[in-house]
């Protein structure tokens, strides 16, 4: 179990992070029952993934401290693909001064 979570922590995941944002998808899951199965998994694996690599960076875009952590990581998993959409206007605001056109 060991060798995995190394594994894990060598290409950048945090099983804890993910966990959360995991719970975060579920959530956002549970509230949807129109979803097809392929949409489901689709929106759990973007929640997590979304928490893992994304919580570092939101925390320090709004300069939050390390309790925040977690609670981050879940709005990440439950926001899934509309939390990078938004993340990514952010900084393109910051950058450019306008919203990412799509």
């Amino acid at each position: 179990m060991k060798e995995f979570k190394d594994l894990l922590s060598s290409i950048g995941m945090d099983v804890t992070i993910m966990v959360a944002g995991l719970i975060g998808a579920l959530v956002m899951i549970s509230k949807r029952s129109a979803f097809s199965i392929k949409t489901t998994v689709l929106g759990i694996v973007t929640g997590m993934i979304s928490a893992n690599y994304l919580t570092e960076l939101v925390m320090s875009i709004f300069n939050l401290t390390i309790s925040a952590k977690y609670g981050i990581a879940f709005l990440l998993g439950y926001g899934g693909l509309k939390s990078v959409e938004k993340i990514m206007n952010s900084i393109h605001k910051t950058i450019k001064g306008d919203d990412v056109q799509n």
